[in-house]
């Protein structure tokens, strides 16, 4: 085996870092610090889905694993970036990943980039007019064996598949 290259795709976290349009804004407090206490310990206070991020499992299927209880190998390995330019509130298809290349194979790490990426940032475009994957999307990645995905936009699903689309608790941005 060659030697593996890591890549940190992670966005800046922090106070004031980009939320989903109904999440609590993020709170450091230094709980100590070097003048008082010669130490450095700080209380964070944040909502899972908070700038980069991976959900587990049962984040949307109940009884499934939670992030602690996941292999650690399932976050390193073979990584491939399909390029798969997407528009404001487009799908991507199962048809773009089987046409993407290079060739996604079992096992892979999949990163899609849609191009959205450039948009990343507090605004109302990047959260809730992104594109995403749809059902049959993602049962082929599930089909194919994929390792794992990431994308460049807001979320692996596509936004009108949430809260912001105009069903169930929704929407939650005027339009």
């Amino acid at each position: 085996m060659g030697k593996m290259k890591l890549v940190d795709l992670s966005h800046p976290f922090g106070a004031g870092c980009p939320l989903w349009p109904y999440f609590e804004d993020v709170k450091i407090e230094r709980m100590h610090y070097h003048a008082k206490s010669g130490v450095l310990s700080q209380k964070v206070t944040t909502v899972m889905h908070c700038t980069t991020h991976a959900d587990s499992p049962a984040h949307v299927i109940e009884g499934l694993p939670f992030t602690h209880e996941l292999p650690l190998d399932l976050y390193y390995g073979t990584g491939v970036v399909v390029d798969i330019p997407k528009k404001q509130w487009e799908l991507i298809t199962a048809k773009d990943l089987e046409n993407a290349t290079p060739k996604i194979e079992k096992g892979d790490i999949v990163i899609i980039h849609t191009g959205w990426h450039r948009y990343w940032g507090d605004s109302r475009k990047y959260f809730c007019y992104s594109p995403g994957l749809g059902r049959e999307a993602g049962e082929w990645l599930v089909a194919k064996g994929v390792k794992s995905v990431g994308v460049d936009q807001q979320a692996l699903d596509h936004p009108l598949h949430t809260a912001i689309g105009p069903h169930g608790t929704g929407p939650i941005i005027p339009r």
